[in-house]
């Protein structure tokens, strides 16, 4: 009498002779048990081979992609491509936003990326901050840059934004725009604007790798100061000036009161020429007995070429800088901002009335923004 046995999938029994023997490939990881060796004639239509180690299984227990299918063991090295939904090897992909993509798919996307956007381009914000920082300001900051004359024609302003962004961010796939990006600007002749994501001070100045992204911008025959119609903007997330009701406002009143009360010597920290000022950053004015609840209105209701943009709903935007491609400069005008910020938030609305630039330096120094106090310095800001 025949051998029994039993089919791994229906659990039908009959004689070996009308079964059919699973295929095992011999790089299959864990051999099929005697119980589950054979299934039945009918189970036949649905025994497929897995597409990476070749041995047989009922189509139930196969995952399946595009166009390959995988059994449980081999899918536990596999990963589905975030684009295509193909089953590929995990070591096989390259993180793209939140997923992971294919090679094929990669390719694709490297060869769809805009590097160089409109000027309207708009992203969500990514947020950086050191490990171990609670509750600090973040700020981002938008670098104008231009050249003199066009690029050579066998550049291109986009290859140029690729360098730009490569050394901004990284050239891997996961590193687009993870920490800034670049748009164009119709206010430049032949230039574009570097914008970062939000970051914490500490962040900027210690992890963002600035002085190699000005260095490349110099490299690739850009100027931010030099050719006059370039500006440097800070943003400030408007928590920094606080979360309670009333608090922001009264703290961003401040704000302006000392942009009024020390505009001279602000006006010399920024390096701009009037004209540049009347066009795209001037001050509001404060008039004689005008309240700062008054300024801060008359602010809201005004235009955003003024020296403290009010016209964001998330962010104060200081626009007075001009545009610089030293590292030095750069970071003293971080430092002014943030600097600023904090004070504007801890003191009384009479101290900062009677604020001094020498009471600026003199916090610096103790804090070590060295950049700025040597800056302030140069331009005889005591």
């Amino acid at each position: 009498m025949s051998e029994l046995v039993k089919c791994f999938h229906c659990s039908t029994i009959a004689p070996i002779s009308d079964m059919y023997e699973r295929i095992a490939h011999p790089g299959y990881q864990k051999p099929f048990p005697e119980s589950e060796m054979y299934h039945c004639e009918e189970c036949s239509s649905e025994i497929i081979r897995c597409d990476f180690c070749r041995s047989e299984f009922h189509s139930s227990q196969l995952t399946t992609g595009i166009n390959l299918q995988a059994c449980p063991e081999c899918m536990e090295e596999l990963i589905r491509c975030s684009e295509c939904d193909e089953l590929v090897q995990e070591d096989e992909t390259e993180e793209f936003l939140d997923g992971r993509v294919c090679q094929s798919c990669a390719q694709d996307i490297r060869n769809n990326l805009t590097y160089l956007h409109p000027y309207n381009y708009k992203p969500d914000p990514i947020f950086h901050s050191m490990s171990k920082e609670l509750c600090q300001p973040y700020y981002g900051w938008e670098l104008e840059i231009d050249r003199t004359e066009e690029i050579d024609n066998w550049e291109s302003k986009e290859d140029h934004a690729i360098e730009i962004h490569n050394q901004s961010n990284g050239s891997e796939l996961s590193e687009y725009e993870k920490f800034a990006y670049i748009k164009k600007d119709g206010s430049l002749k032949h230039g574009m604007e570097i914008v970062s994501h939000p970051c914490t001070y500490a962040y900027h100045t210690q992890q963002m790798g600035l002085k190699y992204i000005l260095e490349e911008c110099d490299r690739l025959g850009y100027s931010s100061h030099d050719v006059g119609t370039c500006g440097l903007h800070i943003h400030i997330s408007r928590t920094a000036f606080g979360t309670r009701p009333g608090e922001e406002e009264l703290n961003i009143a401040k704000l302006l009161l000392f942009f009024e009360t020390n505009w001279n010597n602000i006006v010399k920290f920024s390096r701009r020429s009037q004209q540049s000022i009347t066009e795209y950053c001037d001050r509001y004015g404060l008039k004689e007995g005008e309240k700062p609840r008054e300024l801060l209105e008359k602010a809201k209701q005004s235009g955003r070429f003024f020296a403290v943009n009010l016209k964001n709903t998330e962010t104060v935007e200081i626009r007075i800088f001009r545009g610089t491609l030293k590292i030095e400069t750069f970071t003293a005008c971080l430092q002014f901002t943030h600097l600023i910020t904090e004070l504007v938030s801890s003191l009384k609305v009479q101290e900062v009335l009677d604020l001094t630039w020498t009471d600026l330096i003199n916090v610096a120094s103790e804090k070590g923004y060295n950049e700025f106090v040597a800056y302030s310095k140069s331009k005889n800001l005591e």
